[in-house]
């Protein structure tokens, strides 16, 4: 008989003011992928957070609590120029 274990799937939303804009930000991942994954409006696919030490072949973080902490060091350590500039010019594309 075989158990199988059902990946953990974490999503939040963080809104980040940037001079004045407020950029709607939503970042998911599930347990054991290699990258948590940013949505914004104009985003591209391949705005993400490492997860996953590959080197070492083991994950940097497991569970919701630390999922959590990784975003707010994004946030934190992300300059908004960056996000502006992404959020704006991205925005733009789409038009």
């Amino acid at each position: 008989m075989s158990t199988t274990t059902k990946a953990k799937h974490y999503k939040v939303t963080r809104r980040k003011v940037v001079h004045g804009q407020t950029i709607p930000m939503v970042f998911s991942w599930t347990e054991g992928d290699g990258y948590i994954g940013i949505q914004f409006p104009g985003c591209y696919e391949h705005d993400v957070i490492q997860a996953w030490d590959y080197e070492a072949n083991v994950p940097l973080f497991t569970g919701r609590e630390a999922f959590i902490a990784e975003v707010a060091e994004y946030l934190k350590d992300t300059e908004p120029d960056t996000l502006t500039e992404y959020w704006t010019s991205r925005s733009r594309e789409g038009s």
